[in-house]
């Protein structure tokens, strides 16, 4: 570096102050700066405040799998989650932000999303975990999406589940239809209702056992609360008499 490079004024970004480059964040908007800045700016606190104002997906991606702060990683998956989900970069930045993402919890978000339909697909194809296609197929806010996770979907609880609570009829019945037809294990969600039946009898026995206890302690308070009423009104009745000299 020259000596004229040298009295030339750093811009604040690159101050050595990280609390100076956290407000610098603020005012800048070159694209490049703001990526370097979130991947390999030393101070954590500085990387998250640039994520937020970046867009570059193969960046973001980098950073959410590899950062060495977790907040970090989180920050940036979430950034790369509202890029698929809410529109405002076109359908093509969504699919990269979508391709960018492996957290199964944030595609199952993206495949449940009001998202473009190449976007849920992309999100929904590369959903492995039965938990997360059971939830798609309940919650997601296209059927067509619901109707192609229940399609893969084969654990019999989630089955279940999702014939209970589907946010869509159609997939509700189709849910029970697969429950129906033996396409899994009837047998074991038979048996799953019978002990819930047997639970629930049990349970309704040992209300019913407290409360003829309690009835029976009504009716006895109930008793005892009388005596001790004629009681009292027999002993006041008795002073008064005394007094008046009715005895």
């Amino acid at each position: 570096m020259g000596i004229l490079d040298k009295l030339r004024p750093q811009p604040k970004w690159k101050h050595q102050d990280a609390a100076v480059r956290l407000e610098a964040i603020r005012e800048l908007d070159d694209a490049l700066e703001l990526a370097a800045l979130a991947e390999h700016d030393p101070d954590p606190r500085v990387r998250r405040a640039a994520i937020a104002k970046i867009s570059d997906s193969d960046t973001l991606g980098r950073i959410s799998a590899g950062d060495a702060d977790q907040d970090t990683r989180y920050k940036a998956a979430d950034r790369l989650l509202a890029l698929a989900t809410t529109g405002d970069a076109g359908e093509p930045s969504a699919l990269a932000a979508t391709r960018a993402l492996t957290d199964p919890k944030r595609l199952s978000l993206i495949a449940r999303s009001d998202a473009a339909e190449a976007v849920r697909a992309d999100a929904l194809g590369r959903t492995t975990d039965e938990r997360a296609l059971g939830a798609i197929a309940r919650n997601a806010k296209h059927e067509n999406s619901a109707a192609s996770a229940l399609d893969r979907l084969t654990d019999a609880s989630e089955l279940l589940e999702v014939a209970l609570n589907s946010d869509h009829k159609d997939i509700a019945v189709r849910a029970f239809e697969r429950i129906a037809g033996g396409s899994t294990d009837v047998a074991h969600l038979r048996t799953d209702v019978a002990d819930i039946k047997l639970d629930l009898r049990t349970l309704r026995e040992k209300m019913d056992a407290r409360f003829d206890s309690l009835k029976d302690a009504i009716t006895s308070a109930k008793i005892w609360a009388l005596l001790l009423y004629f009681a009292l009104a027999a002993s006041t009745f008795g002073t008064m008499a005394r007094a008046f000299g009715w005895i």
